[in-house]
């Protein structure tokens, strides 16, 4: 009887190890399970125990991935910054910065200079975008606000901002 419960205390415990995002409803379910099923109280402290340190040890083994995969993305990010800064340089540079720049430019700018990519990795874990267009569009959003307060401003009050972002009179 004692191999019996060591094997089955063995399934427990792998099952809660090997779990993966499922752990906590594995979990739940040795822990319901083992309240209507095991009537011996050894037994069940036994059970509970093992449940125990299975979630202990789980949690630990989940921990370092989670930290290891965090190291391993900020690292990416870090290397991915001077390729996404020439890009969006190389996309910019191309613009007239006299008018208003259309949003459908930018599916033209995608079109000529094609975004970095890094292996490994998607758009949105090296930018926090969903997709490269939303990063081109954001510097070309700030663009067109500055120029729309110029416009305003050198309308109404007769004088154009040289720095908009910064200036006092920005509402």
């Amino acid at each position: 009887m004692a191999e019996g419960v060591l094997i089955w205390q063995a399934v427990i415990f792998l099952s809660i190890l090997f779990g993966g995002k499922r752990r906590g409803w594995i979990v739940g379910f040795w822990v319901v399970w083992t309240i209507f099923q095991i009537f011996a109280l050894w037994l069940s402290v036994i059970q509970f125990g093992t449940i125990l340190l299975a979630w202990s040890i789980s949690e630990s083994v989940a921990t370092k991935r989670r930290v290891a995969e965090q190291r391993r993305r900020e690292a990416a990010q870090a290397a991915f910054r001077e390729p996404l800064k020439e890009w969006l340089d190389k996309c910019l540079q191309s613009l007239d910065r006299t008018r208003w720049i259309w949003k459908g430019t930018v599916d033209t700018l995608l079109t000529a200079n094609p975004p970095p990519a890094m292996a490994g990795f998607s758009w949105g874990d090296l930018t926090g975008d969903e997709l490269p267009a939303q990063s081109l569009l954001k510097p070309v959003t700030e663009f067109n606000q500055a120029l729309f307060h110029q416009v305003r401003l050198a309308g109404n009050r007769g004088h154009i901002c040289q720095n908009a972002r910064n200036c006092a009179c920005w509402s």
